[in-house]
């Protein structure tokens, strides 16, 4: 990983974070206006020190209340553009905690500006980014539930999935495994809910996938490459499959 090294915040964060598991809701209430002093500090440092706190509160806190993360997300999400790459990241992965139970807690339409959000800063991230492990992760985790994937299906959203799953073939080949291995899963939860959209990316990932199976060098990942390849060539029409073996016949 490339995140900064910063053992007194993040000592103090694990520690805040284990006394909140005994504070009453009212003191929450408290501690939740202190993180927002944080995070609107012009200080990198009290930003990324915040999020930690707010990180470790979530993880240990799993009773948190609907209305705390409601107010709290919004200022987490503009943290996930913040100007610092280190602030990024954390901000991404406070969130990881809770990535199972948030959208069934917060207004969709804060579920989806933060989607939105992680779709955007792929286009920023590189293999020296320190973010990239956390926001690709935590974008793979939030796909898994349905019907965030089926509104990116349905074109609700501004953009469409052609023109975000390409977003994801750089990390399929990122020198960090985790990373690869959520690119991977994303691209399959994708492929899975079908769509006349996969044709238009199939060309591109079937070429990926192939190269991946002779590039990885990490043997556990070759079922779950194989796996994505099969959801691909499902999802994708007759005529597509055609297209794709015969442009790469000899």
């Amino acid at each position: 990983s490339h995140e900064v090294v910063a053992p007194v915040r993040e000592t103090t964060a694990q520690v805040l974070g284990i006394a909140s598991s005994h504070l009453p809701v009212q003191e929450m209430l408290q501690l939740q206006g202190l993180f927002l002093k944080l995070l609107s500090s012009g200080e990198w440092q009290a930003r990324h020190g915040g999020l930690l706190a707010i990180k470790y509160l979530l993880a240990a806190r799993q009773d948190i209340t609907p209305e705390f993360l409601t107010a709290l997300l919004p200022h987490v999400i503009k943290s996930i553009s913040d100007d610092d790459d280190d602030v990024r990241a954390v901000a991404a992965a406070a969130l990881l905690p809770v990535s199972n139970t948030l959208p069934e807690k917060v207004p969709e339409a804060l579920i989806f500006s933060l989607t939105d959000k992680l779709w955007t800063s792929l286009v920023v991230l590189d293999d020296l980014s320190a973010s990239t492990s956390s926001i690709v992760t935590l974008l793979a985790e939030l796909l898994k539930h349905k019907h965030i994937c089926n509104y990116y299906n349905s074109g609700s959203s501004g953009d469409s999935l052609d023109a975000l799953v390409p977003r994801l073939r750089p990390f399929m080949s990122h020198t960090i495994r985790s990373v690869r291995k959520d690119s991977l899963l994303t691209l399959h939860v994708l492929v899975s809910i079908h769509g006349p959209w996969v044709d238009k990316i199939a060309p591109l990932f079937a070429r990926v996938l192939y190269q991946r199976i002779f590039l990885e060098t990490e043997e556990q990942f070759y079922p779950l490459i194989t796996k994505v390849w099969g959801s691909l060539f499902t999802a994708t029409s007759g005529e597509c499959r055609k297209k794709i073996v015969v442009d790469h016949l000899p």
